[in-house]
């Protein structure tokens, strides 16, 4: 894993945590896309940052407060990375859910091109084209 893309995961979770979704789109590229999880019902991809805010702020209706903390990254042979996180997150209800997330992440010139998420691991690892 090289040294500039633990960094940069690094500052991108951290942007999350701090700013929310509008923190990652600092780190994305222009034709940014962000691919719903497929377990996830009516699930859609967002081209660019104008969709992407669109999309979040739909998601982000039902919620007061989300944390993604990372837990594992791996460089994938193609150079896409693997994410696996644990969410929190705060319902506008006062409900709370914890869960684990994976994402696999393209990135191009140190920017985010491609997020696309996953709620189940093993999801995850087949579209990374790895098992278990």
């Amino acid at each position: 894993m090289s040294q500039e893309n633990l960094v940069l995961m690094a500052r991108v979770a951290q942007a999350f945590n701090e700013e929310g979704w509008e923190g990652l789109l600092a780190f994305a590229a222009r034709d940014f896309e962000f691919h719903e999880p497929p377990e996830q019902p009516g699930a859609t991809v967002f081209r660019g940052h104008q969709a992407a805010r669109e999309g979040w702020a739909r998601w982000a209706e039902a919620w007061t407060e989300e944390r993604s903390e990372p837990q594992d990254l791996r460089e994938l042979p193609d150079g896409r990375l693997l994410v696996f996180t644990h969410q929190r997150m705060r319902g506008r209800d006062g409900i709370e859910v914890k869960h684990d997330a994976a994402h696999i992440i393209t990135l191009k010139n140190g920017q985010m091109l491609r997020w696309q998420s996953f709620w189940d691991r093993a999801n995850a690892l087949e579209a990374a084209g790895l098992s278990e």
